[in-house]
């Protein structure tokens, strides 16, 4: 039994609300991801920038949430199949989630 893993677009939209959250820019190519944040409600465009609304806060909060557990429910997965001699594989974790995490760098989740 796998645990299905948070997604790589829901991976790159964390990423994206976090650089958000503490101040950091967009790249040149995220123009379009932008204006997306903008209008599904989850940025605003301020006079300091860009910022995160109440419904982004909430989703990036959320989206963090699913990285936590899905680390637990695969190290839980990780134990029982070892106890069976079974090994599962391991969920990869973006950098920026990781460290978000206190994961430090990119990190395989292992038990």
């Amino acid at each position: 039994m796998n645990v299905d893993a948070v997604s790589l677009e829901e991976l790159g939209l964390l990423e994206c609300l976090h650089a958000i959250s503490h101040g950091g820019e967009l790249t040149q190519y995220a123009t379009a991801l932008r204006q997306r944040l903008i209008e599904t409600g989850l940025a605003a465009q301020g006079d300091d920038g860009l910022s995160l609304t109440p419904a982004g806060i909430e989703r990036c909060r959320s989206l963090q949430h699913r990285v936590a557990s899905d680390r637990e429910a695969q190290r839980a997965l990780n134990g029982h199949q070892t106890a069976r001699g079974h090994h599962a594989p391991s969920i990869i974790v973006a950098t920026s989630v990781a460290a978000e995490l206190g994961q430090g760098a990119t990190t395989a989740i292992d038990t």
